[in-house]
C-alpha cells in the first residue's frame, strides 16, 4: 500500500531539472506528510522530523537516503511544486482511499456521465442589507431535490468540521508560511484523509500518539 501511495506521489509534476534531483520527490512528499501526521506545522519541523527518523523511514519505505535532505533542499522543493498538480493527485488518492475507482466525473469525464444539475439561491441577511448567491453542483446519479438539499447540506457540515479540525488540531490558521501556501493546505489534507482513513476520529490525539510511537503512522494505511 505505502508503495502504491509513493507511486501516486511521484505522478505530481517535479519542475526541477535533471541535475537538481538528489532528493527524489516522492520521498520527500511522503516523509513531509508523515511529518504532519506527527504534529509537524513548517518546514523547519518536517525538516526534524525527517532528520529525527531518517533510518526508520529507509528501513520502512525504501528510500535509500545515507543521510537526511537539507532543510533548505526539503522547503525549495516543496515551495517550487504547483498547486492544481498537486490538487489533481490529491483528489485521485482522495477516491482511492475511500475505495473508488478513477472513472467518470470524478476521474473529469464528459457532461454525459451527469445525471443532475442542482441549483441552489441562498438569501443571506446581514442587517444593513439582503444578500444572494447563486451555488451550481453536479451529481452523476439523477436525485431528487430533497436529497440534493440533504446532501448540500451534510456537505457542507463536513467542511465545517474538517475546517475546525485544521485550525485546532492542526495550526492552519497560525502558519506564517507565506510563499505558496496551498502546497502544505494540501499536505495538511492528505494527512487528514489517512487519518480519518485508518478510524482516527480525535485527530489531536491521534497526531499526538503519533508523536510518542512513530511506528503508527508508518503502520497507516494510505490507499
Amino acid at each position: 500500500m505505502a508503495s502504491e501511495f509513493l507511486e501516486l506521489l511521484s505522478q505530481i509534476n517535479d519542475p526541477r531539472r535533471g541535475q537538481g534531483k538528489k532528493w527524489q520527490l516522492g520521498p520527500i512528499l511522503l516523509a513531509t506528510i508523515l511529518a504532519v501526521l506527527s504534529g509537524a506545522t513548517s518546514y523547519r519541523k518536517v525538516h526534524g522530523f525527517i532528520k529525527a527518523h531518517g533510518k526508520r523511514l529507509n528501513k520502512a519505505f525504501g528510500f535509500g537516503w545515507k543521510s537526511a535532505p537539507a532543510y533548505s533542499a526539503v522547503r525549495t522543493i516543496l515551495r517550487g511544486l504547483d498547486g492544481g498538480d498537486m490538487e489533481r493527485v490529491f483528489r485521485s488518492h482522495a477516491i482511492l482511499l475511500s475505495g473508488g475507482q478513477l472513472s467518470g466525473a470524478a476521474a473529469g469525464a464528459d457532461a454525459s456521465h451527469l445525471g443532475v444539475v442542482a441549483i441552489v439561491r441562498r438569501a443571506k441577511d446581514r442587517s444593513w442589507e439582503l444578500r444572494f448567491d447563486i451555488s451550481f453542483y453536479v451529481c452523476s446519479a439523477p436525485i431528487t431535490a430533497r436529497k440534493a438539499a440533504d446532501a448540500i447540506r451534510g456537505h457542507w457540515s463536513i467542511e465545517n468540521r474538517n475546517h475546525y479540525v485544521r485550525d485546532v488540531a492542526m495550526l492552519e490558521d497560525a502558519s506564517r508560511i507565506r510563499k505558496n501556501p496551498g502546497i502544505f493546505a494540501r499536505v495538511r489534507s492528505f494527512a487528514l484523509n489517512i487519518l480519518r482513513a485508518n478510524g482516527e476520529n480525535n485527530i489531536s490525539q491521534a497526531m499526538w500518539d503519533n508523536v510518542l510511537d512513530i511506528t503508527r503512522p508508518l503502520n497507516y494505511r494510505f490507499m
